[in-house]
């Protein structure tokens, strides 16, 4: 299997590689990042938005939970930021991959037949890897420093991964093959990308202009969104043919709000039926989470910007299963959230105080798993599917 230090592609196996040129967009995205009221034919829904402290956080949840939880978990490990999958999967489950990531990314994972497979930045010239049960291979693309691929499993089976590459492109690989668009990145972000009912993929990523847009099988759009910066979106699907997507919204300039004042960003869901305002902000830096549950309706995690000393985010869950505050601290780490098979679900998270990554349902803490050697910097995230 892949290894970071030991089974490395040789250098022969690069020739012919080149650095993929950022494609000009001018003209096409276009600032939007004061104001959040020029997507098109969209209306914002704050109708049923909680105010900046869900008035509901205690309350129980809506949906039902499983009997047990069902989840594999992707994350770092603290000592040389091996890749590491924890969980229930019957396929391997706990597992070192014995494979670096680099530097201040995070690994992306999905469910596909017979098991999972894994999205990674190796820490060997920045190349994109995949690992897993479909299958371990090195795509010998060069990503963008500081990104994270996304990966999602295909209706058929099969897998897609969308990652930033190293000229600031958007771009995919995976079983449906590669291909990079002319859409240029914003630095420092990355995409999220969804498997959706009817075939095929649709992606949600920040533009190099700061505004959020959508492109795949179920269309192509600029939603004129002004986007908090460094944050990235998260998109789930909605219906058989379309998607909703969880972005962190700027009014202002999404820097941490004084203690008892108002937050200068949001955390808003925007898809081609409608956008709504949950007026929930969200800490400096990181990115909301959303999930589709089985049940219909979507359930969002995230870290909020609640003013501590010293700083710290605070982990969220809100949406059609419930609202709670769960007073963890985060650091500046994102949390992960997925669906459970017949309701609820589950969520993974690095608590900032801690050398262990934790996974939580709507009834409390399921189980936690101690992370190899130093504590895992906070900027990376794990992720979570089941």
């Amino acid at each position: 299997m892949p290894h970071s230090t030991t089974s490395a592609p040789s250098p022969a196996s690069r020739r012919g590689r080149h650095r993929t040129r950022v494609l000009a967009v001018a003209g096409v995205l276009t600032t939007a990042l004061a104001a959040v009221g020029g997507a098109a034919s969209a209306t914002a829904d704050t109708s049923t938005t909680q105010g900046a402290k869900p008035a509901n956080a205690a309350a129980v949840p809506k949906a039902a939970v499983t009997a047990s939880t069902s989840y594999e978990v992707a994350s770092l490990s603290g000592q040389a930021h091996d890749v590491l999958t924890w969980g229930t999967s019957p396929w391997r489950g706990q597992y070192d991959w014995q494979t670096g990531a680099a530097t201040g990314t995070s690994p992306s994972i999905a469910t596909v037949p017979g098991g999972y497979e894994v999205a990674v930045h190796v820490n060997y010239q920045d190349d994109l890897w995949t690992l897993g049960a479909a299958g371990n291979k090195d795509w010998h693309v060069t990503m963008a420093p500081g990104t994270s691929p996304a990966i999602a499993a295909l209706t058929g089976g099969g897998y897609e991964v969308a990652y930033q590459t190293s000229g600031g492109a958007l771009a995919v690989v995976g079983t449906r093959g590669t291909k990079t668009y002319p859409l240029g990145m914003m630095p420092g972000t990355s995409p999220s990308i969804v498997g959706l009912p009817q075939g095929g993929t649709e992606i949600a990523f920040q533009s190099n202009a700061g505004t959020l847009w959508t492109v795949g099988d179920a269309g192509g759009r600029n939603w004129g969104f002004g986007m908090c910066r460094p944050s990235s979106p998260s998109i789930t699907t909605q219906g058989r043919a379309s998607y909703q997507v969880a972005v962190d919204i700027t009014y202002t300039n999404c820097k941490q709000p004084a203690s008892g004042s108002q937050p200068s960003n949001s955390v808003w869901t925007v898809s081609p039926a409608g956008v709504k305002d949950w007026k929930v902000g969200i800490y400096e830096g990181t990115s909301p989470s959303i999930t589709r549950l089985e049940g219909g309706g979507v359930e969002l995690a995230l870290a909020t910007n609640t003013v501590f000393s010293p700083p710290n985010a605070d982990l969220w869950t809100i949406g059609a299963a419930g609202y709670k505050d769960w007073n963890i601290g985060l650091g500046k780490s994102s949390p992960a959230i997925t669906a459970q098979p017949g309701g609820g679900f589950a969520v993974a998270i690095y608590p900032g105080y801690t050398n262990a990554v934790w996974v939580l349902n709507q009834q409390g803490l399921v189980a936690t798993y101690p992370i190899i050697g130093p504590a895992t910097p906070t900027t990376s995230s794990p992720a979570i599917t089941h």
